[in-house]
């Protein structure tokens, strides 16, 4: 039967309820419960869509020993993960007793180089690996529970990026006094251990589209980090989120399994050196491709753009609305990547101020003080180039969005410009309009003048030619009929427009003080001399 490792009891009963991470982390009082029920609750909730089913469950891992020797392996189901561990399931084949299977760990010594590859398919699918599985591999290692925030990016239940927004660095460092359950002297783990969780993002070119507007599509995605370091033994782990499994070709690249690598995991020095390489390499591949990306944005803004600033004013009807809105969409683009940028930017910067400050740490074993400094201050000088290299990538996409909101700025002027025409047009057709109206208006008032003159002696003359009133004698005309006829017309047309000037007065009254109500409603619309002389145009 194979020997059980000696653990430390709260490292054993931190193990045996994997499960509940990061509730059963051996430093779950630091990290405070109410914080670590957040993440649990979190953890949960996600289930579903960060994790693969069963069957599509792959973790590669690739170890590298102190004699520089590489190993891969491909972790299939928590099973596999468990026997590979060292958590053994031995049935007892005793005659003498009943045969029972008791669980026994046998973990071996930690190898000096681990990485851990979460893979998966792009940068929203969900990690090939199941809830166990992490679960169990964040406490064997004990890694600090802040590491879930940066796989929640993973796994897009909306199928978008919502998530790309978020950068983080969180580090944990113990030189002295370690937690007695991270101290595990069969696994080579002295305790006195440095975590550090980041997020990095790169750009790739999705595909092209030659003679297209638009003719290179970019997809920006994101590498989750967690390296911790024990400076004990020197022994280094490292877990990656990594989409499309570009992580980890990069580390394949640096660590074949055909070459020699005893030189580099030798002493604490040379292990130190190797992983500021790893982040050196890291960094490199976050920031090889913005250039390439900052000079596509220019490239596709300056064919969505010259040709509408330079446009003639006979064409600016040709242009809508949605050359605005296009021109819009690649100035946020152009201000995303400023964001991202910006972020890897801030992150590194980060990156370096943490192993500065670790080696002036009065703690730090002075035994290898000075080597380690020296790999650090060179760590230091080469992330500096890449920041700088940054930060110019970043200026120059500042230019970028400037020229777009200027060219935004004309296009805005040229569909006024063409608005404007279009409300001219419209102001001449309705002045014709108008003036039809009033030539109609006028036609009218004289219709009515006349109209109204004649009404009375309309209505007289028809009143006398019928046998009510009658004047024989015998004579062509009788004077005394044409008197009352003006008797009769002249009070009637008198009557007449009297009823109409009245009417007209009553209406012109109710209009009046409509109007002024409207006009008291809204006075920054009319004049104020207006309302309060009571002057009002009808």
């Amino acid at each position: 039967m194979p020997t059980p490792t000696q653990l430390p009891p709260d490292f054993e009963r931190s193990y045996l309820a994997s499960n509940s991470y990061p509730l059963n982390h051996v430093s779950a009082s630091s990290y405070g419960r109410s914080s670590l029920l957040d993440q649990r609750k979190r953890l949960k909730s996600r289930r579903q869509s960060l994790f693969v089913s069963n069957e599509k469950a792959k973790i590669p891992i690739r170890d590298i020993t102190v004699a520089g020797k590489v190993s891969k392996e491909n972790i299939l189901n928590d099973d596999h993960l468990k026997e590979f561990l060292g958590d053994l399931t031995v049935v007892n084949s005793d005659p003498q007793s009943p045969t029972e299977a008791s669980r026994i760990l046998t973990f071996q010594k930690d190898v000096k180089c681990r990485f851990v590859f979460l893979v998966t398919e792009d940068a929203l699918a969900p990690l090939e690996a199941q809830h166990e599985m992490l679960t169990r591999l964040l406490t064997f290692y004990q890694v600090m529970p802040q590491f879930l925030d940066f796989l929640y990016v993973y796994g897009s239940p909306h199928g978008e990026d919502r998530n790309l927004r978020f950068s983080g660095f969180r580090t944990e460092k113990v030189l002295m006094n370690p937690v007695p359950g991270t101290c595990i002297p069969d696994m080579g783990r002295s305790g006195r251990r440095f975590q550090i969780c980041y997020n990095l993002k790169t750009v790739g070119l999705k595909f092209e589209q030659p003679g297209q507007q638009v003719n290179k599509v970019w997809k920006i995605r994101q590498a989750a980090v967690h390296h911790q370091f024990d400076l004990g033994s020197g022994v280094q782990n490292w877990i990656c989120g990594d989409p499309h499994a570009v992580v980890k070709g990069l580390v394949q690249d640096m660590y074949h399994e055909k070459r020699d690598h005893s030189s580099k995991f030798g002493t604490v020095e040379q292990s130190l050196l190797s992983s500021l390489e790893i982040h050196l390499a890291l960094a490199r591949w976050a920031t090889s491709e913005w250039r390439w990306n900052v000079q596509s944005l220019e490239e596709i803004i300056d064919n969505m753009t010259l040709d509408i600033i330079a446009i003639q004013k006979s064409n600016l009807d040709t242009l809508d609305s949605e050359s605005l809105g296009s021109v819009q969409e690649w100035e946020d683009k152009t201000n995303e990547t400023i964001m991202v940028m910006g972020s890897n930017a801030d992150i590194l910067t980060l990156l370096k101020k943490f192993y500065k400050e670790l080696i002036e740490d009065q703690n730090f074993p002075s035994s290898e003080l000075r080597a380690c400094k020296q790999a650090v201050n060179d760590f230091a000088f080469q992330l500096d180039e890449i920041i700088y290299d940054t930060q110019m990538q970043i200026s120059r996409a500042k230019v970028l969005v400037k020229i777009v909101a200027d060219r935004k700025a004309i296009l805005i002027q040229h569909l006024q410009a063409q608005a404007a025409m279009v409300a001219s047009k419209l102001t001449a057709s309705m002045y014709d309009q108008a003036d039809r109206s009033a030539m109609e208006a006028i036609a009218m008032r004289i219709v009515t003048v006349v109209t109204l003159f004649y009404l009375p002696a309309t209505f007289s003359s028809t009143f006398f030619s019928t046998d009510v009133v009658k004047y024989q004698g015998g004579v062509k005309f009788s004077g005394v009929a044409f008197a009352r006829f003006l008797q009769v017309t002249i009070p009637l047309m008198f009557v007449t427009f009297l009823f109409a000037g009245g009417w007209f007065w009553w209406e012109w009254q109710k209009r009046r003080r409509s109007s002024m109500a409207t006009r008291h409603a809204n006075p920054g619309i009319f004049p104020l001399d207006g309302i309060m002389s009571g002057k009002v145009r009808l």
